[in-house]
């Protein structure tokens, strides 16, 4: 089967460590004028529409619904429930060598904040942490902060958003993950570094966030972090509850995260971020969830 790909356009069947487990199952072309099935990212979905031929959108990176992206008679919008992220990340983190990674437990500073473009909700907590900020390592690349030992913002540098600076982790005691929304279905990436790299964590992110990372096989850490403010439904009192946990957290000593259970946990995380036999699971049910649709054509 022939996926055809638009020229000069990115998507998940080019990606440099996926590639190989497309060309496993498809041959991949830019030739309008040979037979297949379009194969385009969901912001390409105007023009996989325009050629009115049999196309599949790929909206797996982004968990929001595009309203206008849409199943028609030639278009198959293929989304995903949080399954890619996970195993296309396992993947990436693998072949860059981040799973040499674990980090050391020095615990001199208190928690590890990165956050990039400039959102509401994010200038949000931006203002409220300002207090707890003494100690701590954080960037808000939006407003100018950054954050010794980064390197330098490439827009959709696959490379810039799995950069791994072994200090960060290895001086702060837990992450304060900030999500790329806070509206319900949000999950990005962000969440999966605190898991690969053995970090204790506590998350900016829409109401039952972590009810949904626990879906997926991970563990929290209600037994030595409040995640009360998970159930919360309010986006303003979320914040608040989060907020306040993470002024005690910052009161706690350096060993505070050393116990066996939470060392279990984190333990736990890091064997279900890089399950690689998943990974590929995941992927290979996707090919065949593509052939499915293109059989129906």
């Amino acid at each position: 089967m022939r996926l055809i790909l638009k020229a000069d356009s990115w998507s998940n069947a080019e990606s440099e460590f996926l590639q190989p487990l497309f060309e496993q199952h498809f041959e991949l072309s830019h030739d309008l004028d040979s037979d297949g099935i379009i194969y385009a990212h969901w912001q390409d979905w105007e023009w996989a529409r325009s050629l009115d031929r049999p196309a599949i959108i790929d909206n797996l990176w982004d968990p929001f619904i595009q309203p206008a992206i849409q199943d028609t008679k030639n278009l198959k919008v293929i989304r995903s429930d949080g399954w890619f992220c996970i195993a296309n990340e396992c993947l990436w983190y693998k072949a860059l060598g981040l799973d040499e990674y674990k980090c050391h437990i020095w615990n001199r500073k208190n928690f590890l904040m990165l956050m990039n473009y400039q959102r509401p909700h994010r200038d949000q907590i931006w203002r409220a942490i300002q207090p707890h900020l003494s100690n701590s390592l954080y960037s808000y690349h939006g407003v100018g902060q950054k954050i010794e030992g980064d390197l330098p913002r490439v827009a959709l540098s696959s490379t810039w958003q799995r950069h791994l600076n072994r200090d960060w982790y290895d001086l702060t005691k837990y992450s304060l993950v900030v999500e790329t929304d806070i509206q319900p279905g949000t999950h990005s990436e962000k969440i999966l570094k605190p898991c690969a790299f053995g970090h204790p964590f506590i998350t900016w992110a829409p109401a039952g966030y972590l009810k949904w990372l626990r879906s997926w096989g991970f563990e929290t850490f209600d037994n030595c972090i409040d995640e009360s403010y998970d159930l919360e439904q309010d986006d303003d009192k979320r914040l608040a509850m989060v907020i306040e946990e993470v002024s005690r957290l910052n009161g706690t000593m350096w060993d505070y995260f050393m116990d066996i259970e939470t060392q279990r946990r984190l333990d736990v995380n890091r064997k279900r971020f890089y399950n690689v036999e998943w990974a590929h699971q995941q992927f290979e049910k996707y090919f065949d969830t593509i052939k499915q649709h293109s059989n129906n054509w």
